[in-house]
């Protein structure tokens, strides 16, 4: 499958329109695979809105709900992303503490 098909189905799920493109990044720093797919992304998973966002997306995709109830696992090929992700907002926080 085919990323932006991807994004496309997890908007679906959702009921938001299918997108041609990316947006761009966010001003709060979400990537455009976050704002694109309304979710955030967490090591290994994309935490959504609600447990009702998660059911759909899980359900559209076929990927399992996680133990919290609002975050979707992600396929394979975006969890090295999501890791990267989330490793630099982990980052940004433990600097700006300091």
């Amino acid at each position: 499958m085919y990323l932006l098909e991807f994004v496309n189905q997890v908007r679906e799920a959702q009921s938001y329109g299918g997108l041609e493109e990316l947006p761009p990044t966010g001003a709060d720093g979400s990537t455009p695979l976050e704002l694109a797919m309304g979710c955030r992304f967490e090591p290994g998973r994309m935490r959504l809105s609600s447990p009702q966002a998660a059911a759909a997306v899980a359900e559209a995709t076929g990927l399992p709900v996680t133990s919290d109830h609002v975050s979707v696992a992600l396929p394979a090929a975006l969890a090295p992303h999501a890791e990267t992700v989330a490793g630099g907002r982990a980052y940004g926080r433990g600097s700006a503490a300091g």
